[in-house]
């Protein structure tokens, strides 16, 4: 077995780890990097099979949906979709709230989960809460106040959404 980059023997019976003396000499030919004289793909363009929580604005014109681990905004009517968080958090179900803003959960493998809103038109977001696990589906309906709010989000919110 191996452990912390080393190779251990593990008694079966108490469990005890001890390292295994090693060393190895080896030589190694690295080569240049194959370089390709053509492009073999647009270095801009991916198309994602998989789009999730496709959730299209009150008035109608846009459509917001997460694919390739960033939400994405995209005119009804066509056109292109553009990237509107930066990929750092992965966006979890987003909702419009109002017109104007989304309300949408995140996850982060050290910093967990938590629940955003963002205003569309600036791409400003603010975090409404922090939980220490995936909240599935936040959502806001258009009043501003918690009573509307998913019942686990009020409760993971604890008081921090006041003035939403």
């Amino acid at each position: 077995m191996w452990s912390k980059g080393k190779l251990v023997s593990v008694d079966a019976q108490g469990g005890v780890a001890l390292p295994i003396p090693f060393s190895a000499k080896a030589d190694h030919k690295l080569a240049a990097p194959v370089r390709f004289k053509h492009p073999v793909a647009k270095q801009d363009e991916v198309r994602s099979k998989m789009l999730r929580w496709p959730s299209v604005s009150p008035k109608g014109d846009q459509i917001v949906f997460e694919a390739l681990g960033r939400l994405w905004l995209q005119p009804v009517s066509g056109g292109a979709a553009r990237a509107i968080t930066d990929g750092s958090r992965r966006p979890i179900a987003p909702r419009w709230s109002d017109g104007e803003r989304l309300v949408y959960a995140t996850w982060h493998d050290v910093e967990q989960g938590d629940v955003r809103v963002m205003t569309v038109a600036t791409g400003a977001e603010e975090r409404l809460a922090k939980a220490p696990r995936a909240i599935p589906r936040p959502g806001l309906l258009p009043r501003r106040d918690t009573d509307h709010l998913d019942p686990r989000l009020r409760r993971a919110a604890s008081g921090a959404l006041h003035g939403v």
